[in-house]
């Protein structure tokens, strides 16, 4: 053999080699799942994804108010002494006048008394505010009716508690006497007030005057 077909084996021998060790590497990576030239995505600073479940909302259940109008104190009630106005008639305003051991002064309530029932009334719905006797007035009831304060006199006996919420037309007590109105027979002296200004329940009651 000459050395010109010696070199061109050992070319051809290499070559082969070489191809094989391609082929078997090529096969390796095939056998092991590894991916070639297949670029792996690495986020950076990216937010993690996070689910956000929505609230719930519960339907709101509507509360009906209906709107209630002033209600006289008593059953089949009747005005014993008028609320004082200037604007009344000269017969009114005489009526309303209460005479005290020898002072007369103006009436900023209104008495109310009843032939077929003594027990008083809430004239609107409302929380109790103070309750008690006065040896002038008799036993009192203040409540807060909205931006109303009510205040009952003269009653003989009580039967409600401070914080009580009282619903307009519940028995609050009893109408009785007072040595300030002592020729008035069993009554309750009604006072009406809202923002420091006396008001005539008889016109509330009368206008049907809605309580707010």
């Amino acid at each position: 053999m000459n050395i010109r077909n010696l070199k061109a084996s050992l070319i051809s021998a290499i070559i082969v080699l070489c191809l094989a060790s391609i082929g078997g590497y090529l096969w390796y990576l095939y056998e092991s799942d590894v991916p070639v030239n297949d670029p792996i995505d690495i986020p950076v600073d990216q937010p993690l994804e996070t689910t956000v479940e929505e609230p719930v909302t519960q339907p709101q259940e509507v509360v009906s108010i209906v709107s209630e109008k002033f209600i006289a104190p008593l059953v089949n009630a009747e005005v014993v002494r008028p609320f004082f106005s200037l604007t009344k008639s000269k017969d009114q305003q005489v009526a309303a006048i209460i005479e005290y051991e020898g002072v007369y002064r103006a009436n900023y309530g209104v008495d109310y008394a009843s032939d077929t029932s003594s027990d008083v009334l809430a004239v609107a719905s409302g929380v109790v505010q103070e309750v008690a006797n006065d040896t002038l007035f008799g036993n009192k009831i203040v409540m807060q009716c909205g931006k109303y304060t009510v205040t009952y006199q003269s009653l003989d006996s009580i039967s409600v508690s401070v914080g009580d919420t009282i619903k307009q037309g519940d028995i609050i007590g009893v109408s009785g006497e007072n040595g300030y109105d002592s020729e008035l027979s069993k009554h309750v002296h009604v006072i009406v007030e809202v923002s420091g200004r006396y008001l005539d329940l008889e016109k509330l009651v009368s206008d049907k005057t809605v309580v707010s």
